[in-house]
């Protein structure tokens, strides 16, 4: 989060933004700053190290969907296409665009998808054979 007191707001976007706002002025506001905790406006993403910090700090249900919970890191996106293969232990598998299958749990699919139909293209992040997100 940019606010701005009394001086003109200069916002920057990508890359190295953070650096940009302090290079401009901008201070970051701690806990130790405001005198109290601050719940949610806890890291400004601007690199994958950035994120492994924000992932360890906690992220939201959104990006959390997308993050390997054994490795810690975010998955990878691909375009998928459901099946109605199973796996021995039934579980729906996919298939990606190179012809590998993975495993498609219904906990991946989106808020708008209560299960996904033979033939359906999807959006989805895997990690480890398995999506971890998938959506329309």
């Amino acid at each position: 989060m940019l606010v701005a007191h009394d001086v003109e707001l200069q916002p920057q976007f990508q890359g190295r933004s953070a650096a940009a706002h302090h290079a401009s002025g901008a201070v970051s506001l701690t806990a130790e700053a405001i005198g109290s905790p601050i719940a949610d406006a806890r890291r400004d993403v601007d690199t994958e190290a950035d994120l492994a910090v924000a992932i360890g700090l906690g992220v939201g249900q959104a990006t959390g969907a997308l993050v390997d919970h054994e490795t810690g890191r975010l998955g990878r996106y691909e375009l998928i296409t459901a099946t109605d293969w199973r796996n021995a232990d039934g579980e729906q598998l996919a298939i990606t665009a190179s012809g590998r299958r993975m495993i498609l749990p219904a906990e991946a699919l989106g808020v708008e998808l209560r299960h996904a139909q033979n033939g359906q293209r999807l959006h989805a992040v895997q990690a480890g054979g398995r999506v971890l997100s998938a959506w329309l």
